[in-house]
This record gives structure tokens, C-alpha cells and sequence, in this order.
């Protein structure tokens, strides 16, 4: 009963250990799903908390609350204390609370479902680790326990010496026969292309000229945005089916905190401030961190609504490529009928139709094809039903922009029928850095200042020098078994 209870409790302080280093790793490298989780819970609760945060220092308290319990538990059979028991209790919840969690929030995004994957295979080295040490001390358990029961009998200890160390160096070879996807044989391929989702987002507010201005100053090769179309015929920038999220229209017009954008004229849209809510809400940090200075704070507080015309002016000074989604208007709006032709106008007549990725299907994809040939065509996808590449490329598309749970073979498909593709909205610099080993053509994300910087992907490992890191592991692995 001991015994049993003894290899319970061992198999609890991995477990717990697993799966808090997963919760860690995963928090830790999605801040801004963070913000959008704290917002969602917020919404939900009427409290507002940093609630990712709370569980993310509870995590951390189980993490290291499992190394120390891993690193002083005993192997003599003794009866666990109260003290084992309430660890047990704490590891339960833990593991409770950890997949109730993620089968919550990722209801409402199961694209988080497959970045959770993918999270863990990019970082596998860590568990590949953990697996290894455990299988070691598993190993040196069991093998002083034959050697009692063989005392005096040194062929047959011998022989299961030798069984162990086929058996560890088999499990040993498997993470070389199947490295990390972060670990890389061949030539790094080019950076891709940084998209600057609605400007660079987290240092200005969003759909502004500051933030595609910081965009450019920055490096990205090119700027999306949202656009939508005044109740008296201008298109202008904004991402949200009202304006309460981005501007102080509960200020100005306090009865129309609800009204869709396309209700109010240009002149109604101007009036408005859209960015005092990034300095007031400041919700990446940027400004607490030091990323924005106090001149730009000041610059951006009297951001207006831009339209499309200042847009395109601006990108007609730079080479940046142009990417936006045409939100069209309710039905009953004047404009409904003409919106697509209005932005098509304005767009073809800036003169920069090569740089232009526009994102088209059906009638709208001929006239673009029959009036501006120059202009490269993008069909906008659902990764969990992506079209053939031979569809496609038959109907003279040349770029597929789709969400990053796009597994990498449906990539690589789209590439030899001579397509581009562009995932969207890569934010981590771990998963921007796997679409750069995956050979992916560009990315859109918010988090742009983080992507400029990085020269080479980020947490990852030339074959040469991962074969000698594991090597060097598996040696103490071998160490600790037969010490």
C-alpha cells in the first residue's frame, strides 16, 4: 500500500509539474489574448481584474511548489504526511481549473486551441527534458530495487544495466529523430514581411495616422486597415461596429454610444477623439514601459478618425504594401450600393496599385482583374476549411491571408502552385519565429516594434548545436540512472 501510495504521489508531482509549466509558457507568450480574456471576464463578472494574472501567479506558485516536492521526495516507502496529501489536493484543482479554463476562453477563440499546441511542440525541448530526467530517476529507482532483489548475482545486474541503457539511449534518440519544430537543419529562409495590423497598434492607437506614421518609422512592409463609410459618402478608418471602444463619442454624443460608425457624417467623425482612449486605458503598457514618448503621447491624444484619402496620401510617400477589409454598411444605408466602387475609385486613382493586396471574391474580383491588373489579388480564408491552392491560382489570386492556425503543409501546398501566404495576427515572437523556419511569406500582427527586432527566430536552434545540448543531456541523464 505504501508502495502504491509512493508511486501515486510521484506520478501527482509530475503531472503538476506538466502541466504548470504549460500554463506558464503559455501566459507568459500571449500577452495580448491576456487583455482580451481580462476584457471578456470583465464583461462577465462586472470586476475589473487582471484575472490572467492572478492565475498566472498561482501557476507559478504549483511550478515551483513541484520542483522542491520532486527534488526532496523520498523512495523508502514511508507513509505520505499531511503535506503530500494537501499537495495532492492543490495539483487536483490546479488541473481542474487548468483544462475548465482553456475549454472556457477557447470556446470563444479555438484558434487558442491549436496555438496551446503548437506552444508545446515549439518549447518541446523543455518537456523533452522533464521526460528524460523523470525516466532517469525512474530507472535508478527501479534498478536499486533488481539490485536487491539480485544481490550477489552480477551477470544478471549486468544484464539489466545493459537493458536500461538500450532502452534510455532509444528514448534518448527519438527527440533527434524528431527535433523540436524550433530547431532548424537548413539555411534560415527570409524574415517575412511585416504587416502592421490596423499600424503598429501597440505603440498608437489603432486605424490612426499616428499608428501607421510609428508603423513606417518602424520598418514594417506594410499597413492593414478596417474601412468603413460615413453617412454622407467618405470612407474613413475604424475597426468596431461603434465607436465606443475608440473615441469618446460617449462624451460628445452620450445618445448615440451605440450608433454603428456609418451613422454618423465626416463632419460628426472629426469631432471625435481617437486616441485619448489609448493614453487614458494605455492597454499594452506601451507608455508605462517607456515605448512611447512624452512627445508622441502628446501628438497621439489629439489623433482624429482619419479617411481613406489621408491614408492613401500618406502611403504614397513610402514603398509599404496596402491590405484592408472593406466593412460594408447595413443595407438600409445610402451608401450601401455604391461603397465598394467609392473605395475602388479612391485606391486605383492613388497610383500605387502594385503595393495594393486587395482582398476580393466573386464580381468584385473582375472588375478589380479588368480595371486595375496591377494590383495583387488576396482571397481572405477560414483555416478551418482552406480552399485548394489550384482553385485559387486558376482564378488569379496570388496571396491567401488567413488566420495562424493554417497548418504549415497547407502553406507549403500554397507556395508550389506559386502562391503567397500571409497569417494573420501573429503577435508572439515564438510563433512569428516558427512561421520564419516554416518558410511563411509575411505575417500581419499588432505587435510590430517586437518582430522588427528580432534578426534571427526567436528561442530557436541550429540541428549542430541542439545534437550537442541533448548530447550533453542525455549524459547526465546517464549519470543520474546509473549513479
Amino acid at each position: 500500500m505504501r508502495k502504491n501510495s509512493s508511486f501515486f504521489l510521484l506520478v501527482v508531482h509530475v503531472l503538476g509539474l506538466l502541466h504548470a509549466l504549460l500554463f506558464t509558457l503559455y501566459w507568459l507568450t500571449n500577452g495580448l489574448f491576456s487583455a482580451q480574456v481580462n476584457n471578456f471576464l470583465f464583461e462577465k463578472i462586472g470586476r475589473q481584474v487582471d484575472y490572467v494574472r492572478l492565475a498566472l501567479v498561482f501557476s507559478v506558485f504549483i511550478l515551483l511548489w513541484s520542483i522542491v516536492r520532486l527534488l526532496s521526495i523520498k523512495h523508502k516507502g514511508q507513509r505520505p504526511g499531511w503535506g503530500a496529501w494537501l499537495f495532492t489536493a492543490a495539483i487536483v484543482f490546479f488541473i481542474v481549473f487548468f483544462y475548465g479554463s482553456f475549454w472556457v476562453l477557447f470556446s470563444q477563440s479555438p484558434v487558442q486551441w491549436i496555438r496551446l499546441i503548437r506552444l508545446a511542440a515549439y518549447f518541446r525541448i523543455l518537456l523533452d527534458m522533464i521526460f528524460l530526467t523523470g525516466l532517469a530517476g525512474l530507472f535508478r529507482k527501479a534498478g536499486k530495487k533488481l539490485s536487491t532483489v539480485f544481490s550477489g548475482q552480477a551477470s544478471k545486474k549486468i544484464i539489466i544495466g545493459m537493458v536500461f541503457l538500450v532502452f534510455f539511449i532509444l528514448l534518448w534518440s527519438v527527440p533527434l529523430m524528431i527535433p523540436p519544430v524550433s530547431v532548424y537543419r537548413q539555411p534560415l529562409p527570409p524574415r517575412p514581411l511585416i504587416i502592421a495590423h490596423r499600424g503598429a497598434s501597440m505603440l498608437a492607437p489603432e486605424n490612426t495616422l499616428a499608428a501607421a506614421q510609428r508603423a513606417e518609422a518602424l520598418g514594417a512592409d506594410g499597413l492593414e486597415v478596417d474601412i468603413r463609410i460615413s453617412l454622407d459618402g467618405v470612407p474613413f478608418l475604424i475597426h468596431d461596429s461603434s465607436l465606443q471602444r475608440t473615441t469618446d463619442v460617449a462624451r460628445l454624443f452620450p445618445e448615440r454610444v451605440d450608433d454603428r460608425p456609418e451613422d454618423f457624417s465626416l463632419a460628426e467623425l472629426k469631432q471625435l477623439s481617437a486616441g485619448e482612449w489609448f493614453y487614458q486605458q494605455d492597454p499594452y503598457n506601451a507608455i508605462a514601459n517607456g515605448l512611447v514618448s512624452s512627445i508622441m503621447v502628446k501628438e497621439m491624444r489629439s489623433e482624429r478618425i482619419p479617411t481613406l484619402a489621408e491614408v492613401l496620401d500618406f502611403l504614397k510617400d513610402n514603398d509599404q504594401v496596402f491590405i484592408f477589409d472593406l466593412l460594408n454598411p447595413p443595407p438600409e444605408h445610402p451608401y450601401h450600393d455604391r461603397f465598394f466602387d467609392i473605395c475602388f475609385s479612391l485606391i486605383h486613382k492613388a497610383g500605387f496599385d502594385s503595393r495594393v493586396w486587395f482582398l476580393v471574391k466573386g464580381e468584385e474580383r473582375e472588375l478589380v482583374v479588368s480595371s486595375a491588373p496591377q494590383m495583387i489579388l488576396t482571397y481572405g480564408a477560414d483555416y478551418t476549411n482552406p480552399p485548394e491552392a489550384r482553385e485559387l491560382a486558376e482564378k488569379a489570386y496570388q496571396i491567401i491571408n488567413v488566420d495562424f492556425g493554417l497548418p504549415i503543409e497547407w502553406i507549403r501546398q500554397y507556395q508550389q502552385a506559386g502562391l503567397k501566404v500571409n497569417l494573420y495576427v501573429v503577435d508572439e515572437p515564438w510563433m512569428f519565429s516558427r512561421f520564419w523556419l516554416a518558410g511563411a511569406d509575411s505575417i500581419t500582427t499588432n505587435n510590430v516594434h517586437s518582430m522588427i527586432a528580432l534578426d534571427r527566430p526567436a528561442f530557436s536552434l541550429p540541428f549542430s548545436t541542439y545534437l550537442f545540448l541533448w548530447g550533453l543531456f542525455g549524459i547526465l541523464g546517464l549519470g543520474l540512472t546509473f549513479s
